[in-house]
């Protein structure tokens, strides 16, 4: 597991999840190449970050989550599966773990990047503005002028 900070230091997270193992242990009978070593990783274009937590406390999950793995080189993919979780990186005090964090009920654990809601409310906020400024436009050019000055 990588571990990261947010640009502002107020969170901890995952960044990437890689495991590594050998085909030709046993526990992998119908591999299709076996002898060969494996790194699986999660994948770094999806701009997933993993367990946010604020810093100084323990990400806990009682729930099952499931963590899904895969390699650029070949197609071979994997599923971790992390039950009964507690994890923090970073203790400086003493080996025991922080105050307790828990596992939101939706989300399973996973923080999205925030890009995606940002370009569409941008794009609103544009349409939006387009939309007054056309209509000025339109009635600055189309609507007859009326003067009251002279209306008695």
């Amino acid at each position: 597991m990588y571990f990261s900070k947010t640009p502002g230091g107020e969170r901890w997270f995952v960044s990437k999840m890689e495991v590594k193992f050998d085909s030709s242990d046993q526990f992998f009978e119908h591999i299709k190449n076996p002898g060969r070593t494996y790194i699986l990783s999660t994948d770094s274009n999806q701009g997933q970050l993993l367990f946010p937590t604020p810093v100084g406390k323990s990400y806990i999950c009682d729930r099952e989550i499931e963590v899904k793995l895969s390699s650029p080189d070949t197609d071979t993919t994997a599923t971790v599966f992390l039950r009964m979780m507690q994890l923090e990186p970073f203790i400086f005090k003493n080996d025991e773990f922080g105050p307790e964090y828990h596992c939101s009920s939706t989300g399973a654990g996973t923080y999205r990047s925030e890009t995606a809601p940002l370009i569409v409310g941008s794009m609103l906020a544009s349409a939006c503005l387009l939309t007054i400024v056309g209509y000025a436009v339109y009635r600055y050019f189309n609507i007859e002028k009326v003067s009251y000055d002279t209306m008695e």
